[in-house]
């Protein structure tokens, strides 16, 4: 089996600062109602959440580059893993091809074995239908580059896992 990760990525927030109370509060603990509400839509483009993570977590003790180096290849660990698990069994398979969307949360933990705070990736859903919306709007050529990886066997914009 091969898979691929977009090398592009949508981001969700909450629209209310998540904390450990309020739990009826659906603006605080889910992210998708963003949909429903454009006006209160925010709208972060992975390159400019990249930009803001670093800097943010560079001023935490995490370094520089703290997405590249540590939170995006503990991400892409933990998808290899999870799609590793993937069993295929009888007949050919060699014509199947799927898209899917995944939902991950990214937590800070603190390590056992030196107490230090490590960012750690949550898996909280991998879905057969993923919303392409956001993916056709802000990026034309999204549809192209799945095309080109899933049926001509020329990765676009993707890196193996």
């Amino acid at each position: 089996m091969e898979a691929y990760v977009y090398n592009t990525f949508w981001t969700r927030f909450a629209l209310k600062e998540y904390s450990l109370d309020d739990f009826d509060c659906y603006e605080k603990h889910w992210t998708v109602m963003n949909y429903t509400n454009p006006e209160a839509l925010l709208q972060l483009h992975d390159h400019d959440f990249v930009k803001e993570f670093n800097e943010e977590y560079a001023s935490s003790g995490y370094g520089e580059a703290a997405w590249e180096k540590i939170a995006y290849p503990k991400i892409l660990k933990m998808l290899r893993e999870a799609f590793g698990m993937v069993v295929t069994r009888g007949g050919d398979h060699s014509r199947c091809r799927a898209m899917y969307g995944v939902d991950v949360m990214l937590r800070t933990e603190r390590c056992v074995e030196t107490g230090a705070l490590t960012l750690e990736p949550s898996l909280l859903e991998i879905t057969f239908s993923p919303d392409c919306r956001r993916a056709c709007k802000y990026h034309p050529t999204f549809f192209n580059d799945i095309f080109h990886t899933l049926f001509l066997r020329d990765p676009t914009n993707m890196t193996p896992l």
